[in-house]
């Protein structure tokens, strides 16, 4: 991260932005719907309006002794972001998720598993500039 782009960050609360949600789908649907996500994110639609998916993982969980598989999506509220931060659709800025402490919200508080946090937005279209992988 260069200097100039750190004063351009934008700090925001990770629990008032970042929704993980989980969908219990078939395991073709899961494979094909992340390969689409890596190859062009653009194809894959967020499953909640005005938010913007950072991230897509298979789950699997067991539920009364049976096992689940689903995908677990990482979203960002881009419709909230925009209007608490006053933010036009067509500008350009770099969003730093935190957790309460101001340290960078680079795991699930459910997990502990290392998620996205630090993004651009640009072109109506948000990135993970960190994969933090």
């Amino acid at each position: 991260m260069t200097q100039s782009m750190e004063s351009d960050i934008i700090l925001a609360k990770a629990v008032d932005y970042r929704l993980t949600i989980m969908f219990k789908v078939p395991i073709s649907v899961i494979d094909e719907t992340i390969n689409k996500f890596y190859t062009d994110a653009s194809t894959v639609k967020s499953p909640i309006p005005n938010t913007a998916i950072v991230d897509i993982s298979k789950f699997e969980e067991e539920d009364n002794g049976d096992i689940v598989n689903g995908l677990k999506f990482i979203l960002i509220k881009m419709g909230d972001f925009i209007i608490d931060f006053e933010k036009n659709v067509d500008d350009t800025f770099y969003i730093k998720l935190i957790n309460e402490t101001g340290e960078a919200a680079d795991k699930c508080i459910r997990t502990g598993v290392k998620v996205p946090y630090l993004f651009r937005y640009c072109n109506k279209r948000l990135n993970v500039y960190d994969t933090v992988k």
